[in-house]
């Protein structure tokens, strides 16, 4: 039920560890640059007791090491979502740039992606919620594996998407993905 804005400033860690972190709270980010963390923004709804986060990153650059953005709903808890907004921002990390996650009671999710690029050295972004919506618009999305969806629903529109991994056949899995270098696996 906290809410926390921060407006024009960086934030640099020493290596490890989370920039922001939300259970039900609402968190705004604008014109922040962060770096040097292993997450941005790890968004931890199951936690809550029904309680929905609101994130909005504005202008922002998230340059981390392990997932810049860790987004998990709150499952069956509420009728709500929790609630995502990357606007214009430049999303980077050395893993993941925005992963959900596929378990029941981290389902119920709801990102928009709109004038940003996202960028992750294994994957850009990784969607196995159910129960779940992606819109990306106007955006770039890359990674060796550019966009992996394993549930919900995605729309995609006037956004150019980057698959930069070796071919692979893709393999049935219960946890993760295959690599298999595609745009959209």
């Amino acid at each position: 039920g906290s809410s926390l804005t921060v407006l024009n400033g960086d934030v640099v860690g020493a290596g490890n560890g989370v920039a922001f972190q939300s259970v039900g709270g609402e968190v705004t980010l604008s014109k922040v640059k962060v770096s040097n963390v292993a997450r941005a923004v790890h968004v931890e709804d199951y936690k809550g007791a029904g309680m929905d986060s609101r994130i909005k990153i504005t202008d922002c650059n998230l340059a981390v090491s392990d997932v810049a953005v860790m987004l998990r709903g709150n499952g069956d808890a509420s009728a709500r979502k929790t609630y995502l907004l990357i606007e214009d921002s430049t999303i980077t990390s050395d893993n993941m740039a925005i992963v959900g996650n596929g378990n029941d009671t981290q389902k119920g999710t709801d990102i928009e992606i709109i004038g940003s690029e996202v960028s992750g050295g294994w994957a850009g972004i990784y969607h196995p919620q159910r129960a779940s919506s992606m819109r990306i618009i106007d955006s770039t999305i890359t990674g060796y594996t550019a966009l992996t969806i394993k549930g919900g629903s995605v729309t995609i529109k006037d956004t150019t998407l980057h698959g930069t991994g070796d071919k692979q056949e893709p393999k049935i899995q219960v946890n993760g993905f295959t690599d298999t270098g595609d745009a959209i696996f």
